[in-house]
């Protein structure tokens, strides 16, 4: 089955207490599809925590491989799916 092709975009302003401290945006976005269909993952940086940035791209990262992964298994559910999200997300953080 042929899925219809979709644009998206998306943006995230950096807020006036991080330009302040020179701290770089630490949210993230990104857009995936498989033969699932499209997706959209938001992440949100946490603050000002060391890493944080990294650590959403990471995430969203996760989110995208591991519905791929899960959406290839009928039988998988959705605790499994938020698992793979976590393990997804610990292997590429550490």
């Amino acid at each position: 089955m042929r899925h219809q092709e979709w644009n998206s975009c998306g943006a995230s302003c950096i807020g006036p207490a991080h330009i302040e401290k020179n701290l770089p945006n630490q949210d993230s976005w990104r857009k995936f599809a498989g033969n699932f269909g499209p997706g959209v993952v938001v992440c949100d940086g946490i603050g000002e925590l060391a890493n944080a940035d990294i650590g959403s791209r990471a995430a969203c990262a996760a989110v995208a491989e591991a519905i791929a992964a899960w959406h290839a298994h009928p039988d998988a559910t959705r605790d499994h799916l938020i698992r793979l999200i976590h393990l997804f997300w610990a292997m590429k953080v550490q």
